[in-house]
């Protein structure tokens, strides 16, 4: 029964469901329009899917959705079937025509009017669906022993939840419709698996475990699943390093969209020097995961640190430059990095330019004058920028190299110069995201060889 707490509110118990879409603000810089169209066409869905399951929506907020039921059966069924579809058109030729959406799942308390819902059991229903992985459920352990009898789930109890602003611990399950579980989303045990055997994801899982950082690496790990810091042992206990790895890697399409994540926890903290380490850390192990093949004929990043001086012939890099430049007549994108490597190549240091595109390619540092001969300027250009999608990750990976040099006095503005001409491949510009060169201009060491140094104090640079 609802019981009158105010003339305009009304206070009942009800099963709350929030929808989320997945990547919407990424693909709204990309194509803002198109990204506007296909949400309020899954919107539309959703709203009918709702009124199917004789649930009411109670107010649309940007990408996702506020809808509550007098029956936790029927919200269960509802958001379940919410999932099914669209993960039915993830599987078919109109998968570019829809999001991929959270769903989360309670029943609680609640206070409603006719424009807006509040209290307790509508923030625990929101933080559940940000901590569902994309494509699932995440359902409280109330709505779960609810329904469990009455419906049949695919479900995983993935234990009780830390959520932000939510003074109690929360038990949740982790629910996909049926026969629709994505398969290559697990992440089975390593005990018993021999390293050579290991997957990408599980030779990840099994070094970031066994390094001595693993208790910082799991605080951020924690951190990017969660969205806020967490110190108390007994919270970080209550998650497996395998769920906050599968969160990273479910939320994140990309290793530099993993990067993003990572940075802007790191850019809250007090010790952002030993932390930009940890976010190296981890994406050092997932960078095997995130294998993509790179389009043309260039060599991927990985072949010029294992080929010495000696070792690569001035054929097999002709070879190369001249593959490049056959490149350059079909595609648009690569005259832009011919261009781009003109104008630093005629800048006041070239050398020391195509030494800080080689560690932003490479992250290692290369003095021998020689070996960086033998790569091409506009090859290094071509390989930073395949690696880097958004001028943002660009912005995340310079700011990680120059926390670990000695010379920043030096190199800042270097670095500045190749920001600023690498904006030109980038078609959607922020012009909040900048790399102002007073940044760097203390905290240098005299020493005269430029050094990656993993213990140097940084200074607070990129904002």
């Amino acid at each position: 029964m609802n019981t009158l707490v105010h003339p305009q509110i009304q206070r009942t118990l009800a099963a709350i469901v929030i929808t989320d879409a997945v990547s919407f603000s990424q693909r709204m810089s990309q194509d803002e329009e198109r990204a506007l169209a296909i949400i309020n066409q899954d919107l539309k869905l959703i709203t009918s899917l709702c009124n199917n399951f004789e649930g009411k929506i109670l107010k649309t907020v940007g990408d996702g959705v506020l809808m509550y039921f007098v029956s936790a059966v029927q919200a269960a069924s509802c958001a379940v079937e919410i999932q099914k579809t669209f993960l039915g058109y993830a599987k078919s030729e109109d998968a570019n025509n829809h999001f991929t959406h959270r769903v989360g799942v309670h029943l609680g308390d609640i206070f409603f009017n006719q424009k807006d819902m509040m209290g307790t059991g509508v923030n625990i229903a929101a933080r559940l669906e940000a901590a569902a992985t994309p494509g699932s459920v995440c359902m409280s352990q109330v709505v779960y022993d609810v329904v469990k009898s009455q419906l049949e789930l695919d479900a995983d109890y993935i234990g009780e939840l830390s959520l932000k602003n939510i003074s109690e611990a929360v038990a949740a399950y982790c629910v996909w419709p049926l026969g629709m579980r994505p398969e290559e989303k697990r992440i089975e045990s390593t005990a018993a698996v021999a390293s050579l055997s290991l997957s990408p994801i599980n030779a990840a899982l099994k070094n970031l475990s066994e390094h001595p950082n693993s208790r910082r690496i799991k605080k951020l790990l924690y951190g990017t699943h969660q969205s806020f810091w967490e110190n108390n042992k007994a919270v970080l206990e209550s998650f497996s390093l395998k769920r906050l790895l599968e969160s990273l890697t479910e939320r994140n399409s990309s290793l530099e969209e993993c990067r993003d994540s990572l940075y802007a926890i790191v850019g809250t903290l007090n010790r952002q020097v030993e932390y930009a380490q940890v976010a190296e850390i981890i994406l050092d192990s997932l960078s095997d995961f995130y294998v993509e093949p790179i389009g043309g004929t260039i060599e991927t990043a990985r072949v010029p640190i294992e080929c010495s001086a000696e070792e690569c012939s001035t054929d097999q890099a002709g070879d190369r430059t001249d593959a490049f430049e056959a490149d350059i007549l079909d595609d648009p994108t690569v005259a832009l990095y011919s261009d781009t490597a003109v104008r630093l190549s005629q800048g006041l240091e070239p050398i020391r330019t195509k030494k800080l595109l080689y560690c932003l390619c490479y992250n290692k540092w290369e003095g021998d004058v020689s070996v960086l001969a033998q790569v091409d300027i506009a090859v290094l250009i071509q390989t930073l920028h395949q690696q880097i999608s958004t001028v943002r990750g660009l912005r995340n990976r310079i700011r990680t190299v120059l926390m670990r040099l000695n010379r920043r006095s030096i190199y800042g503005p270097i670095a500045n110069r190749i920001f600023k001409e690498f904006q030109a491949l980038y078609p959607e510009i922020d012009s909040q995201i900048s790399l102002p060169a007073s940044a760097f201009d203390a905290d240098d060491s005299t020493s005269e060889n430029t050094q990656i140094s993993s213990k140097k104090k940084a200074q607070q640079i990129l904002g």
